[in-house]
């Protein structure tokens, strides 16, 4: 069974919540609450790791500055800045000192690229500067090809790590509804002993097993099956994932999606819950 990127997100928040429930049988008298605290955790921690990627990539990011006529222009590795606006290098900028301004006082660096042109005027003592400045722009924009591939793979690297923690940060957010909506059906004094995240007829949710009855929890899509009705149960698949299989008078329902062993471990649970003697396997 192939999962939805959305499934696959879900799956992962909603068994951090599950381990977080299992490990409260007998310390916690509500594991349901057990479950949205750890994804309470969770979500902190994602929380953190997409603040730390959001930083590294800045750092990534961020030009190196190479030289500078106060603040009227800035040449970095990668761009040139004025008070205006800030224009992307590449290899066709040029830039030329000339003393076409009419005042023989002063001098005008002319920086053109593709598509614009900036003029910094100046006085005439402070013309080596100016063409310093502009031999430092031709040789930037020869380089800054190099210098886009020499960052790319730190740029690219710190872009995979926030993506990966606003996934995992996503999952949360789309696994929190399931347990708010699972806390909503179950009954007073009714304990939750385990859950998984499944799929049944095509709806996305949680399998789970509490001390009176087996459900399925979806937003769109809820099985509440008491254990007086369930004749059989069984896990089945290991490859591709596994299906609990669950037999009543009326109906079969099956719940994919399983880990193998989880699903071994519910079967198993279940038949404790409504007495190995009705069971066939």
């Amino acid at each position: 069974m192939k999962l939805s990127a959305a499934s696959r997100r879900k799956r992962s928040a909603l068994e951090t919540a599950a381990r977080e429930l299992r490990a409260a049988q007998g310390s916690d008298r509500d594991e349901i609450l057990a479950a949205r605290r750890a994804l309470r955790q969770a979500e902190k921690f994602y929380d953190r790791a997409v603040a730390r990627a959001q930083h590294d990539l800045h750092i990534a990011r961020a030009p190196s500055p190479i030289a500078a006529y106060g603040s009227r222009l800035i040449l970095y590795d990668d761009r040139l800045s004025t008070p205006a606006r800030t224009f992307a290098l590449v290899p066709s900028v040029r830039a030329e000192v000339t003393d076409r301004t009419g005042d023989p006082s002063s001098v005008e660096l002319v920086v053109e690229g593709p598509d614009w042109r900036e003029l910094v005027t100046g006085p005439k003592r402070d013309e080596q500067i100016l063409r310093q400045l502009a031999e430092a722009v031709d040789q930037a924009a020869r380089q800054v090809d190099a210098v886009s591939t020499a960052r790319q793979p730190e740029t690219e690297f710190a872009e995979g790590r926030l993506a990966a923690a606003r996934v995992e940060r996503l999952g949360i957010a789309e696994a929190k509804p399931l347990l708010d909506r699972l806390a909503q059906l179950n009954d007073e004094g009714e304990r939750v002993l385990d859950m998984a995240p499944g799929i049944t007829t095509g709806h996305d949710g949680v399998l789970v097993v509490t001390d009176r009855r087996l459900l399925f929890v979806g937003l769109r899509h809820t099985l509440l099956i008491p254990y007086d009705r369930v004749l059989h149960v069984a896990a089945r698949g290991k490859l591709l994932g596994a299906r609990l299989i669950v037999s009543t008078p009326s109906q079969t329902h099956v719940v994919g999606g399983l880990a193998p062993r989880h699903a071994q471990e519910i079967a198993e649970l279940v038949r404790t819950r409504i007495g190995a003697g009705s069971l066939v396997t």
